[in-house]
């Protein structure tokens, strides 16, 4: 009898936890990313979308392969793996229609522009970078908005903001900038991403918080400890929808959390398991069409679902 209370009462503390997640949201499973041949395996991917075109680039950072998808999930082509510029650890598209591509060779780092097959045309040179700015600068997330170029190293908590020429624009050392007490002094950004205005968006795990800087500096803050929904457990990638919420990965709860602009939680989806609307380890994700495209960990891609 006392164990069958014991199980009653978890069903039941379950079902409250999620009956506190408003009901506003409604998302489906819609596909994962595939090729002619089936699911293509990743893990934690770096991703972005070409508006324009309606197409995701998904790097394979642990091959340095680009992929890239139709708006259906289909791959068309791929590029990267035969690369003599270096191992690519970032590819966003241009409004051009030529990519960005950000690349190292063992401790050095390279900006290129390419074509949209990946062919290198030239070498952005950054100019105006500050010296204590460049000391020790080691960029591994490349994202593109509002006609610039965002370089982050996230262990160093650094972003540079370049023109297409790779004159600097700004410069962001964050653990400043975000007042970081001593007992935060070395963490890392564990998301980082940038709004359609230019404003970055960041996640720190061991502080349970994300963060939204306006390009002019200014800093909101939102984010709880805990494991029901709408709070944080391990805090993981973010990214914003075309109107303007803010999408939130928790790793451990294998959720994506959605808030409204003033940060009012609105729902989550997800949860682990193997069905396949369930998540593993989910980091980094984009929103775009009516769509939200999630990368997860354990060699499990990236799934896509539709919401609204």
């Amino acid at each position: 009898m006392a164990r069958f209370s014991t199980a009653i009462l978890a069903v039941f503390l379950a079902a409250s936890a999620h009956a506190d997640a408003p009901a506003g949201l409604r998302t489906r499973y819609g596909y994962d990313l595939s090729s002619l041949s089936g699911r293509i395996a990743s893990s934690w991917a770096a991703l972005s979308y070409d508006r324009a075109n309606r197409e995701l680039f998904m790097v394979d950072r642990s091959q340095g392969i680009v992929h890239v998808f139709t708006d259906l999930g289909i791959e068309t082509y791929s590029f990267g793996d035969e690369s003599d510029i270096g191992t690519i650890i970032g590819a966003v598209p241009l409004e051009s229609g030529e990519l960005l591509v950000l690349t190292s060779v063992g401790s050095t780092w390279a900006l290129w522009r390419c074509n949209f097959r990946g062919e290198p045309l030239a070498k952005i040179e950054i100019k105006g970078l500050p010296e204590g700015f460049a000391k020790d600068f080691a960029p591994n997330a490349l994202q593109r908005a509002a006609g610039r170029t965002f370089l982050a190293d996230k262990g160093g908590m650094k972003v540079l903001v370049t023109d297409d020429a790779g004159a600097t624009v700004a410069t962001y050392e964050l653990r400043d900038l975000l007042q970081f007490d001593k007992r935060h002094r070395d963490d890392a950004m564990s998301g980082f991403n940038v709004d359609r205005d230019g404003s970055l968006l960041i996640t720190v795990s061991p502080m349970f918080q994300a963060f939204v800087v306006s390009p002019k500096g200014e800093v909101r803050r939102f984010g709880t400890h805990g494991s029901v929904p709408g709070r944080f457990n391990i805090v993981g990638g973010i990214a914003t929808d075309e109107k303007g919420n803010y999408l939130v990965t928790d790793l451990l709860r294998a959720v994506v959390m959605v808030f409204d602009r003033e940060f009012e939680f609105l729902g989550e989806f997800g949860y682990r398991g193997d069905d396949p609307d369930n998540l593993l380890g989910p980091l980094d994700l984009v929103a775009a069409n009516g769509k939200i495209f999630v990368a997860q960990s354990g060699n499990r891609g990236v799934k896509v679902f539709r919401y609204e």
